[in-house]
């Protein structure tokens, strides 16, 4: 099978890598064969090797490994064989294994990671954390896992940083917004922006190109972000079922950001449905109605 998949590939030999820095481990781990992976392993294939170059075409980051590879395509049992041939749950650079499971809403991918002693307080390269990347991209499975995997070990994240985040990105729904208002996330919490954080960086970046005529969505999300509110940053990102949610677990409507600005004000800026100008005017009936309707709708399989 090796032999095969080597002259398949335009390989000659399992450590060869191509101008990206793939190997054939690399792809083998793309369609997730356990054969073909262990044939692989057996030949001395380096589990730890990492790409150079991210593949646009799976959505793949640059300095990845293999187990990342696997665990973000869902290959459940090579993630299991990786493992046990001592692949290393921390040697990438840009975005840990454990991360992407998060990312791509893999529960079985953190259960299997954390067995093999990854830590929940990871985080990608903006330093963002595992909890917070399943609020990012609306994973709930991943995220109860994530809860389910802290009740073991010592780990406190910051819930009301994961809800706002949520918020301002894929997020912004009733079932996030119940997981994690339901363990005491504070639905009007106050975003700060560090200034030399890598994300405070980018932040900086994208509000002085808003501020100077390149607009765009990420920098209408970025322009105004200081002190604003998870309710601020669901409106702003056009996020409504989380902005009914929000309104409906009692979000404060009179807070402002660094600039004074309120939901309100924001409202005023971007197209938003009837139901949410009404609850920014003082009628959340409609608001408390959809958010309870998208709850019951919900369902997540452990």
């Amino acid at each position: 099978v090796v032999p095969w998949f080597l002259h398949q590939n335009g390989f000659e030999r399992v450590t060869d890598s191509d101008s990206q820095g793939w190997s054939p481990l690399h792809y083998a781990c793309l369609g997730g064969d356990p054969k073909l992976i262990q044939s692989l392993l057996a030949n001395r294939a380096d589990p730890n090797r990492r790409t150079r170059k991210d593949q646009v075409q799976v959505e793949m980051a640059p300095f990845a490994s293999a187990l990342t590879i696997a665990t973000a395509l869902k290959h459940h049992t090579a993630v299991g064989i990786l493992l046990a041939a001592r692949a290393r749950v921390d040697v990438d650079l840009i975005t840990p294994p454990i991360c992407f499971a998060a990312m791509v809403n893999n529960p079985e991918g953190i259960r299997l990671l954390c067995q093999a002693s990854a830590s929940l307080d990871s985080a990608n390269i903006f330093g963002i954390s595992v909890l917070e990347l399943a609020a990012t991209y609306g994973a709930p499975e991943a995220m109860e896992e994530i809860f389910v995997q802290a009740r073991t070990r010592a780990h406190n994240p910051n819930l009301s940083h994961a809800l706002h985040l949520g918020m301002g990105m894929r997020g912004g729904n009733s079932e996030i917004i119940s997981r994690l208002t339901s363990r005491r996330a504070d639905v009007n919490y106050r975003y700060t922006v560090r200034s030399f954080s890598l994300v405070g960086v980018f932040i900086s970046y994208k509000t002085l190109q808003q501020r100077f005529g390149k607009v765009t969505s990420t920098g209408r999300l970025c322009d105004g972000a200081h002190g604003s509110t998870p309710l601020m940053a669901a409106v702003k990102s056009g996020e409504f079922e989380g902005a009914a949610a929000l309104i409906a677990a009692k979000a404060r409507l009179d807070l402002t950001n660094y600039r004074g600005q309120t939901a309100a004000d924001f409202a005023k800026e971007n197209p938003v449905p009837a139901f949410i100008l009404q609850a920014l005017q003082g009628d959340p009936a409609e608001c408390e109605r959809i958010s309870s309707l998208a709850l019951a709708d919900s369902f997540f399989e452990i």
